[in-house]
């Protein structure tokens, strides 16, 4: 079965990105059309809609677009590499989200202790 290369108006509503969000990768060269018709349409093959979805899975993961290019550019690219990337950076947030919980829960227990609200100085955190 032969696949039809998509313009991007309809690569857009296929996958329910906008027209501008595709126009964008282009730019900045995430997402290239393959192809383009005479008249300077771009034209989007399998491959360019294979890479899209790689594209989308990984903003899923919350990598930011330079990230994703990063990753999609390098020679060798795993799939078993942006796991690992993943696991760091949910380990990171989970390291972050463990030390915010031992602060409120200091906040709290000097709360309970005074009867009262803590000074506000106990609610910023030190940038030293």
């Amino acid at each position: 079965m032969r696949f039809e290369a998509l313009k991007v108006g309809e690569l857009a509503q296929r996958t329910g990105l906008t027209v501008r969000t595709l126009h964008h990768y282009d730019a900045i060269g995430l997402l290239r059309p393959s192809l383009h018709t005479e008249a300077g349409y771009r034209l989007y093959t399998a491959g360019d809609i294979a890479r899209l979805q790689q594209v989308l899975s990984l903003r899923q993961l919350g990598f930011t677009l330079d990230e994703v290019r990063a990753c999609l550019d390098r020679p060798g690219f795993s799939p078993l590499e942006v796991i690992g990337l993943h696991l760091t950076r949910l380990r990171e947030q989970m390291e972050s989200h463990r030390r915010l919980c031992e602060r409120l829960d200091a906040i709290a227990a000097r709360l309970c202790l005074a009867g009262r609200s803590p000074p506000t100085s106990s609610w910023t955190r030190s940038r030293r």
